[in-house]
């Protein structure tokens, strides 16, 4: 519940926020960052701006907004689609058709 209320006024006071698994909570794995994006959305921001905290946002804290972050030329092409419009049901990130990860297919469905 505190944890709840600190990142919903967080949030609300525009705190930048980003996504993360590293919150040693047992079965909380890498590749559950879909999770967090649906938890931020739960908490308050939109679904768009839960998806850049995955995305961007990550890159802008770290320092490599320049390199990552965004799909551009001469970037990585590291790119994630789901079957559907992850901005009407973000859970569709939970099963995703393709990832690419610097321009390599990593996984298709």
């Amino acid at each position: 519940v505190q944890h709840r209320g600190s990142c919903e006024y967080a949030i609300s006071i525009g705190v930048p926020m980003v996504t993360g698994t590293d919150c040693g909570v047992r079965g909380v794995m890498p590749d559950m960052v879909w999770r967090e994006i649906w938890n931020l959305n739960d908490h308050g921001l939109s679904a768009m701006d839960a998806i850049k905290a995955g995305t961007s946002g990550g890159a802008l804290l770290l320092g490599l907004e320049n390199e990552a972050g965004a799909l551009a030329v001469g970037r990585p092409a590291d790119i994630l689609m789901a079957p559907g419009n992850p901005l009407h049901d973000l859970k569709l990130l939970s099963n995703l058709s393709l990832v690419m990860q610097r321009g390599r297919i990593v996984r298709m469905s």
